[in-house]
C-alpha cells in the first residue's frame, strides 16, 4: 500500500509558492490602477442599487456600499415605487433615505460633506444660494446675510403740516460682495423648517413666498445703502413695506418641501439688491447682491411711483390751491379786451 500523503517539506512549497503569486498579482493590479487616468467619481442611484440587488449581494454589502458612496437617490413616491417593484429591502431604501437626507447639526441642516454644493439638487446649508455658471460650469454661492437698521427720516414735528415721515432700513456698506451679470439671475432658497400649517404658531419663514426683492438707493458719501420700509403721514395715514417702485416681482416655483427656485420676472437694472422677510419689524437681515451688467443689456427703467398718497390732499394745500386760482382768474378777466 503506497503513501499518498505529500512529505511536510512539498506542502510548505506549495503554500510559500501560492504567497508570492498572490502578492505578483495584487502588485501588477496596482500598477494597472495606477497607471490607468482619473475616472469620474462612481455616483449611486436607483439603477445602481436595483443592479447590485439583482447580482445576487446581500443588503448589508448594499448599505454598506451606500454610505460608502456619492449618492443621488430619487426618494419620491415614483421612485420608492420602483424600489419596490424590484423587491429592494426596506433596510437598504431606509439607507438610501439616510444618504439622500442632509446632515444636521445642533439641530440645523447643513451639506452634507460629499454633497456637490455646485449641484442645486444635493443637500445645502439653509439660506438663500445664487446659481451662475462660469465657462459653462455650474456655480453655487451662498448670499451672506447682511444686517440692517432702522433710520427716520423727515421731521415728525411737521407732520401735521403734511410732512411725511419716512423709515429707511440702512445697510453699513454701499456694495454688496456678491456682484452678478446676469439680468435674471437664478436663486435657489433652502429652508431648515418645511412645513407651516394654519394652525403652526412658529415665527419665522418656511417659503420663498414670504420674501421680498427690493432695489436699494446707493449713498457712496455715507458708504451706506438704504429702502424706505414705511412713512407716516397726518392727511395720507401710514404705510409700511418697501416703496412699490423699489420691489420687484418674483417667479416662485417650489420643487420639493423645503427647496424653491426663484427668478425675477423682468430684467434687473445695474444697482443693489436684496431679499428680506416680509414678516421682518425692527432690525432685520438681508440677502444682498448687486447687478452689474453691460451698458447694451441695461433695461429701460419701468418705475411706476405709487401716486395714492399724493392724490389725499390736506386742508392747507386745497386753501393755497384755491387761492391761487383765483388769483389767476381775476388777472385774466382784467387783462381781457372790453368791448
Amino acid at each position: 500500500m503506497s503513501d499518498t500523503h505529500q512529505p511536510e517539506s512539498t506542502i510548505g512549497k506549495q503554500k510559500y509558492s501560492t504567497a508570492i503569486l498572490s502578492i505578483v498579482i495584487s502588485c501588477m493590479i496596482s500598477q494597472v490602477v495606477l497607471a490607468q487616468p482619473n475616472q469620474p467619481e462612481e455616483v449611486l442611484k436607483n439603477a445602481s442599487i436595483i443592479e447590485l440587488k439583482e447580482l445576487g449581494l446581500g443588503e448589508n454589502l448594499i448599505v454598506e456600499k451606500i454610505k460608502s458612496s456619492h449618492c443621488e437617490f430619487d426618494v419620491t413616491l415614483k421612485g420608492l415605487k420602483q424600489l419596490k417593484g424590484a423587491n429592494v429591502s426596506d433596510a437598504v431604501i431606509a439607507a438610501m433615505l439616510t444618504a439622500n437626507a442632509p446632515a444636521k447639526v445642533n439641530g440645523e441642516i447643513v451639506a452634507a460633506q460629499t454633497a456637490d454644493l455646485d449641484n442645486p439638487k444635493a443637500p445645502h446649508e439653509a439660506g438663500i444660494w445664487i446659481y451662475q455658471e462660469d465657462s459653462g460650469k455650474a456655480k453655487m454661492t451662498q448670499l451672506e446675510p447682511s444686517v440692517y437698521s432702522q433710520k427716520k427720516t423727515g421731521a415728525a414735528l411737521f407732520m401735521q403740516f403734511g410732512q411725511t415721515v419716512k423709515h429707511d432700513a440702512v445697510v453699513a456698506s454701499a456694495h454688496a460682495g456678491i456682484v452678478t451679470s446676469n439680468r435674471q439671475p437664478i436663486f435657489y432658497f433652502y429652508f431648515e423648517h418645511t412645513q407651516s400649517g394654519l394652525s403652526d404658531s412658529r415665527l419665522g419663514a418656511t417659503s420663498a413666498n414670504e420674501y421680498i426683492l427690493a432695489q436699494f438707493e446707493v449713498v457712496e458719501k455715507d458708504n451706506q445703502r438704504r429702502l424706505v420700509m414705511g412713512s407716516i403721514n397726518a392727511y395720507a395715514g401710514g404705510a409700511s413695506g418697501a416703496e412699490g417702485k423699489s420691489i420687484r416681482s418674483l417667479s416662485v416655483n417650489k420643487l420639493s418641501p423645503g427647496i424653491y427656485k426663484v427668478t425675477p420676472k423682468e430684467p434687473l437694472g445695474s444697482g443693489e439688491y436684496g431679499f428680506y422677510y416680509g414678516g421682518n419689524t425692527g432690525n432685520g437681515k438681508v440677502f444682498d447682491f448687486g447687478v452689474k451688467g453691460s451698458s447694451e443689456t441695461e433695461p429701460k427703467s419701468e418705475i411706476v411711483e405709487d401716486k395714492s398718497q399724493d392724490q389725499k390732499k390736506h386742508p392747507f394745500k386745497d386753501f393755497f390751491h384755491k387761492k391761487t386760482d383765483t388769483a389767476t382768474n381775476n388777472a385774466t378777466a382784467q387783462d381781457a379786451p372790453k368791448n
